[in-house]
């Protein structure tokens, strides 16, 4: 599957969880509660189960194009490769980041953020920095596996 085709797809998924979200969101005053916090139980496991499917799809390819695709990799250089990957492994916020400015158009307020949740700048923190040391990683194992071959 092309990049733009995976986005594309990543990003329906994503919206469809987020329509979960929203129908699953509580109300007060409103009969249909049940049904509405099923439904978007439904369409939020849903999107989950579609992502996985999506990901495991794309996770098998020949040792042929993994050595094509490492070579275009290594011809862009460590650098740019470890900074897509931090910044990829960010893209996890973005759902949190939009809800925030979801509640903050509605509440027309800014109380969230007079005192920010260090919790999950720690967790945003640790995420890169997980990244940046799996992506290493990942980097000389491939100079080990490729560097003998044709």
């Amino acid at each position: 599957m092309s990049r733009k085709a995976f986005a594309i797809v990543y990003g329906c998924f994503v919206m469809l969880a987020l329509l979960g979200a929203w129908l699953g969101y509580p109300r007060t005053g409103s009969g249909s509660g049940d049904f509405r916090l099923l439904a978007g139980m439904v369409l939020i496991l849903g999107a989950a189960v579609g992502l996985a499917i999506v990901f495991r799809r794309d996770l098998r390819t020949s040792p042929g194009e993994k050595q094509i695709e490492w070579r275009s990799i290594r011809a862009q250089g460590r650098a740019r490769y470890v900074t897509v990957q931090i910044l990829t492994s960010q893209l996890i916020w973005l759902p949190l980041v939009g809800g925030s400015a979801l509640e903050i158009y509605r509440n027309r307020t800014w109380p969230a953020f007079t005192r920010p949740d260090w919790s999950w700048i720690a967790l945003a923190a640790i995420s890169a920095a997980f990244s940046f040391v799996y992506s290493m990683t990942w980097w000389r194992r491939q100079e080990r596996r490729f560097s003998s071959g044709p």
